[in-house]
Order: C-alpha cells, then structure tokens, then sequence
C-alpha cells in the first residue's frame, strides 16, 4: 500500500494517472511506501524514520526530508531540467524532465544530472529500507502552467518546434512512476497499476491485446477540397479521425463534417474565432457560438482543441460552464496520459486530454521528406 502523507490535488490526480491504490494520513502501518509531500513534525519524523529503518520505502522531495533524515543537507538552487544518468530503473522510459522551478541540490545524489551538472536524485538503503529523494516538490512543478517555444529532438535538417507547456508533466509522472516501482520492488512487492491502454495482454504476454491509435485534425483554414482529401485518404486507410472544427472558416462546410459524423467520424469543435483571450467572457462567448452552430448543423459537440493548443484557467471556466467533457492544449499538457487540471483549489470538471503537440505542418517546416504529406494542420 501507498500513503501520501499530506492531501494534495496534484499528487492526488497524478497517481489516479497512474491507476494506483493509495490512502492520504500519517498511518504508517501496513504501509509499504510513503509519499512525503511536506514537512513533517518532529515526532512524525522520528516515526517514519523508524519505519523505513524497518524495510519501509519513502519517496520525498529533498526539502521535506530534512526532519527524517537529519544528515541531510540539501541546498536551494534553480532547477531548469533533469537528464537520465546513473541509476536506469529511475529514468525508464523518460526523457528530459523540465522542471522550471526552485530545488534543491542534494549532496550525495547518484542518479540523474541537473542542467548545472550535477546529480539529481538521492536513492539510498536505510536500514532494511531505501529512500528516494527527489530535488524538486512535484506539486510546485505540476502547479506551472506557464507555456514558451520548444525544440523537439529529431532525424531532421531543423529541430521542429512549437510552444508548448514549459514542465513536461508526462516525465515527471513516468519519474515518479519509476521510483515507485523501484521502492516497492526493494520489498519483492509488484507495482500495480492501470494499464496505459485498454485490453488485457496477449497469449504471449508481451504486448496489449488492444491498443488505441487516434489522428487528430485542426481543421484550422484549410479550403474544402483540403478537407475532403483528408476525408478520402481516411477512407482509404480504413480509419476514422477526430476533427475539430474552425466554425469561423468552415461554417458553410458544417453539411461535409454532419456527413462524417453519420460516417463513424468524430466531429468536435476548434472554436468560432480561430484565437484564446485572457478573460472569461470572451472565451465563453467565442466557443458558445461555435458549439451553437455546430447543434443547429445537427452535430453535438462534447470536446474542444483550442487555437495554438493555448489554455488559461479563464478558458477552462468557460468549457465547463457550456459542459464540454474534455479538451486537449498542449500548451499546459502534452505526451501525458490524461488528467483533471487543478484550477481554483478544485480539479477541473474537463478532463485534459494532452497530444504529441509536433504535426505534420511544423515536420515539414523542419524540412522532413516525405512523399507525400496532408495538406492542412493534422495530429
């Protein structure tokens, strides 16, 4: 079983990514891993340190270690990423973790490099258990939703680019994730999670029986013969695409997209003004008249991909006042599983559905060859 210490959102909501059992409180027995999430008081921490001394695990961020482990000195520094390096099991399946935010270098660390060179992460035995001690506290990472423009690593003659969300969420839950399972299997213990994908294993038990592809297209301002050769090369690949409509551009085209909808399609809205305000009213103006047009067209639409794959907490009001079910903005989230944003001290009735925010477009901006490529803005 897994405590969190204290009750977070942020935490909460990223180990219900996960699919984990855990509980939040200070009880300790019975409990494999603890999850420190602050700092504790003094006799709190003579308990969990004892528990650990006991073949307990604990994952903490440095700075809320300090009362358990009190030949701890952890210093503050600006904190920009982490890099894998130094201990394989933590960084499985993790790439550069952005983190943009105030650490902590910790003396002794072996896993992982900071962007000043040093070691990231402090995993050590203690006692008959093991800690893993992070340099930076997830929620303040998690609580960024700060966005600015990001080269993506790739076999191309230019990096391609976009701005989006400036942590990247998706490493710091695989991270987690990772240390997790590291601390749990110290105790031969399995971690068990949901799977990332639907069905069961195969035969073999090497792969998902099914596993889910999805093509996601910005209909942005592309002309109808675009967009009826994007519907025809869907037929003919024999699959069918989730398109989010610009109502502004192709409101006299809503009879094409009611047509893929009866075709299996799945026909959702981009927005009326192809733009994302600050404010409230203005957003909630915009997507009103474009879900407005939509359900006269006979289309209801449950979803939303904003312009740019912007997001504001004013954007997420006014979703969920006209009761969209999700929404996908890579400028908060992006190569993620999905998540409820925390807005306003509560998570958000819209579910965030984060995208690879690299398309098709900015591939050939990177001057990617191909032979052939769509012709308007897809993912």
């Amino acid at each position: 079983m897994i405590t969190l210490w204290d009750e977070d959102l942020y935490w909460s909501e990223l180990l219900r990514q996960e699919g984990v059992s855990f509980r939040s409180g200070s009880r300790l027995s019975g409990r494999d891993v603890v999850i420190l999430n602050c700092e504790p008081a003094e006799l709190y921490a003579q308990r969990i340190w004892q528990h650990i001394e006991s073949g307990g695990g604990l994952l903490a961020a440095g700075a809320d270690a300090v009362e358990v482990l009190l030949e701890l000195t952890p210093v503050a520094r600006r904190l920009r990423w982490i890099t894998p390096g130094g201990d394989p099991p933590l960084f499985r399946n993790v790439g550069i973790v952005d983190t943009e935010t105030r650490g902590t270098f910790l003396p002794g660390a072996n896993a992982g490099v900071t962007d000043s060179r040093a070691k990231a992460i402090l995993a050590t035995p203690a006692g008959r258990g093991f800690c893993i001690l992070l340099p930076f506290e997830v929620p303040r990472v998690l609580s960024n939703a700060a966005s600015g423009p990001k080269q993506f690593p790739a076999e191309t003659p230019r990096f391609p680019y976009d701005t989006v969300a400036r942590v990247s969420r998706g490493e710091v839950r695989r991270l987690v994730a990772n240390c997790l399972r590291f601390l749990l299997g110290h105790k031969d213990l399995p971690y068990v999670h949901l799977a990332a994908v639907p069905g069961g294993l195969s035969p073999h038990g090497d792969c998902p029986q099914n596993s889910t592809f999805a093509f996601r297209v910005d209909t942005d301002f592309g002309p109808r013969r675009d967009l009826e050769a994007v519907a025809r090369l869907a037929d003919r690949v024999g699959m069918k695409f989730s398109w989010y409509v610009n109502i502004g551009a192709h409101r006299a085209h809503l009879d094409l997209f009611a047509d893929l909808a009866r075709q299996g399609h799945d026909i959702q809205l981009h927005c009326m003004r192809h733009t994302v305000y600050p404010d409230y009213k203005r957003n909630l103006e915009n997507f009103r008249q474009g879900k407005d047009a939509m359900v006269e067209a006979g289309i209801v639409p449950v979803g939303v991909v904003a312009p740019f794959g912007e997001w504001n907490p004013n954007l997420n009001r006014a979703l969920e006042e006209l009761g969209f079910e999700y929404s996908s903005e890579f400028c908060l989230a992006y190569d993620d599983l999905p998540f409820r944003p925390v807005v306003d001290g509560r998570l958000s009735k819209v579910l965030q559905v984060p995208v690879h925010p690299i398309c098709l477009g900015r591939l050939v901006a990177a001057r990617q060859v191909a032979r052939r490529w769509l012709p308007i803005s897809a993912r």
